[in-house]
């Protein structure tokens, strides 16, 4: 079984994920953003987005129906996915290996949003890659408000606007069952 938790940068998706891995049994964190970043080293062309890198895709469906296979459990997988292409593709190859995933939308308020990312600190070392990952994060907002057109009816959202991490995490637990 896979725990997708889908939404923008800053709406605890990484947090939610540390918390369910240690509360549920047999819970493994996978993040596809590891497989993203080897696919991003191969290529010629570094500064693209690697979810646009055809191979990415299967390669994160694949990783983790084998991961499932050798350590069973379930895999909790911090991942944004907001291009509907790249959801169902990803989702129908899961699909296709026979695993259930459970997808669910952190949701949270733009404007809240906008504080999360500006109050981050995202490579302490590097102040200005970190400034290009915030400025990076804050234009996905835009993609975000714009897949919130199909995402109520392919997962279910939990807003973490106001919620404690821990409350987001027992809203999980409770929509998975």
């Amino acid at each position: 079984m896979i725990i997708w938790l889908n939404g923008p940068f800053g709406a605890g998706k990484t947090t939610t994920a540390e918390l369910l891995t240690r509360r549920i049994p047999g819970g493994l964190l996978y993040d596809p953003e590891e497989v993203g970043a080897l696919v991003r080293r191969l290529l010629p062309d570094r500064t693209c987005d690697f979810q646009d890198v055809e191979i990415w895709r299967p390669l994160v469906a694949d990783a983790a129906h084998r991961l499932l296979q050798a350590y069973g459990g379930t895999l909790v997988v911090p991942m944004t996915l907001l291009d509907e292409r790249y959801a169902t593709e990803v989702f129908g190859l899961l699909d296709g290996y026979g695993v259930t995933v459970h997808h669910i939308t952190l949701t949270c308020d733009p404007g809240v949003l906008r504080e999360r990312i500006d109050q981050h600190v995202h490579f302490p070392d590097d102040p200005i890659l970190s400034e290009d990952v915030r400025q990076w994060r804050l234009s996905k907002i835009g993609a975000y408000v714009d897949a919130m057109s199909w995402l109520p009816d392919r997962s279910h959202l939990v807003d973490t606007t106001s919620r404690p991490p821990q409350d987001v995490a027992d809203q999980v637990l409770k929509a998975v069952g």
